[in-house]
C-alpha cells in the first residue's frame, strides 16, 4: 500500500480476486479481433487503487475543465498500476496491471474497502466521493485483505435523489 501511495494512488485497498468480476473476453482495437481473458488461478489478490481527480476542476462539470481533470485521471491509471506491477515483479512476484479492462473495477474496489456503490453506479468514497478513477493490479503476492465498508451511501442516495431527478436514464 505504501508503494502504491508513493507512486501516486490516493487510496489503496486489497481483496481476494472474485472471479465473477473478471471479463471473459477482450477486444484488440488494432487487429479488430476478440480474445479470451485468462487471469490464472495463481493471481489470488487484487490491489485496487483510486486516482483522485481535482476538486477545483471537477466542480465545474460538465465543462471542458472537468473533462480535462477526468482525462488526467485516466492517464494516471496505467502509470500508477504499471509502476506498482513492475515493483511487485522486481520483488519476484507476478503482477498484471489493469485499468478499465480485464475486470470490473467498482465491485473489486468495494470488496477492497475503498467505498460503496452509489445510485449512479459509481464508487463513492468517504474522502473523494465519486471523484475517482480506478485501477488495479492482480498479483500472486500473499496479502492481507481489507474489508468492505459502509458509511451511509445507500441511505444518502435514497434521501438525496439529485442524480435521479436530473438524469432520466
Amino acid at each position: 500500500k505504501k508503494a502504491a501511495k508513493f507512486f501516486g494512488a490516493a487510496m489503496v485497498g486489497i481483496c481476494k480476486v472474485d472471479r465473477r468480476w473478471i471479463y471473459s473476453k477482450g477486444f484488440n482495437l488494432l487487429t479488430r479481433k476478440e480474445f479470451d481473458i485468462d487471469i490464472g488461478d495463481e493471481y489470488e489478490y487484487s490491489i485496487n487503487m483510486a486516482v483522485a481527480m481535482s476538486y477545483e476542476h471537477y466542480k465545474y462539470a460538465p465543462t471542458h475543465i472537468a473533462g480535462a481533470t477526468t482525462g488526467v485521471g485516466y492517464s494516471q491509471m496505467p502509470f500508477f498500476a504499471g509502476l506498482l506491477a513492475q515493483f511487485l515483479r522486481q520483488l519476484g512476484y507476478k503482477a498484471i496491471p489493469s485499468g478499465n479492462d480485464t475486470a470490473l473495477s467498482v465491485p473489486l474496489a468495494i470488496q477492497a474497502g475503498l467505498g460503496e456503490i452509489g445510485r449512479s453506479g459509481l464508487l463513492v468514497t468517504p474522502k473523494y466521493g465519486s471523484r475517482v478513477r480506478l485501477c488495479k493490479v492482480f498479483t500472486n503476492l500473499p496479502l492481507v485483505c481489507d474489508e468492505p465498508i459502509e458509511f451511509g451511501v445507500t441511505a444518502f442516495c435514497e434521501a438525496c435523489a439529485k442524480c435521479a431527478d436530473n438524469c432520466p436514464g
